[in-house]
């Protein structure tokens, strides 16, 4: 009789029970939903990214998912190539800035090299891009729309921001397969100044070249090929 009532008695709290244990199985299924969802991928790869302290300098988010990953100019060739796979297995395609050079994520495996070299010149306020053309690597200083009722940039302009980039590739061996430096205005190609490959060889003439054609301010492209430089 004891034994009956005690399992009679027993019955509404295992009932109360039930309730609860839905609950608590309905969360774990969320929770792993939401792990392998697209959101959670997506905190997963920016808190990974973010926790790379030294290498990784800004990791900017927008709707879409990652927009733009930023390098610091301190990173290694090594450290930007874990960052590409990282990016590579998460499957995503932002904007790559390795300090102050922009890389096509695509392109960075071959490009790492030479923006690496380049992360930390500053050659004012433009765009420093590395990027394949025709399986050859150029440098371009690309600038921006010029305000409303502002000037255009001169070719002097955009040889003083090349320039700064002549410096940075003079503190070492040039890179082998670097082409072409140059710069341009928004849209344009190389309207500004072109130096070749001849050119970028004799760098220190180039450069001192490239100054003086600069300093009568031309109004045509300045171009440096192994004869030096001149306008138009």
């Amino acid at each position: 009789m004891t034994s009956h009532s005690s399992l009679s008695s027993g019955r509404p709290a295992l009932r109360a029970l039930v309730p609860l244990l839905a609950l608590v199985l309905l969360g774990v299924v969320a929770a792993t939903t939401w792990y392998r969802s697209d959101d959670a991928r997506l905190h997963r790869l920016v808190d990974d990214l973010r926790e790379r302290r030294g290498v990784v300098a800004s990791v900017e988010v927008g709707d879409t998912g990652v927009r733009e990953v930023r390098l610091t100019d301190r990173a290694s060739v090594a450290e930007v190539e874990d960052v590409r796979e990282r990016l590579a297995e998460a499957e995503v395609s932002p904007r790559i800035r390795v300090g102050e050079v922009r890389v096509d994520l695509a392109e960075l495996r071959e490009l790492a090299p030479l923006a690496v070299r380049l992360a930390d010149v500053y050659a004012g306020p433009v765009t420093v891009e590395a990027r394949v053309v025709s399986r050859e690597q150029w440098v371009t200083v690309d600038f921006a729309w010029p305000p409303e009722g502002g000037a255009a940039p001169r070719p002097a302009e955009g040889a003083a921001a090349v320039l700064a980039v002549l410096d940075a590739l003079g503190e070492g061996e040039l890179p082998p397969d670097l082409s072409v430096v140059g710069a341009a205005r928004a849209t344009k190609e190389l309207d500004l100044v072109h130096v070749d490959r001849a050119a970028l060889e004799r760098l220190d003439t180039t450069a001192a070249a490239l100054r003086r054609v600069a300093a009568t301010d031309p109004e045509h492209t300045i171009s440096c090929d192994e004869e030096g430089c001149r306008a138009g």
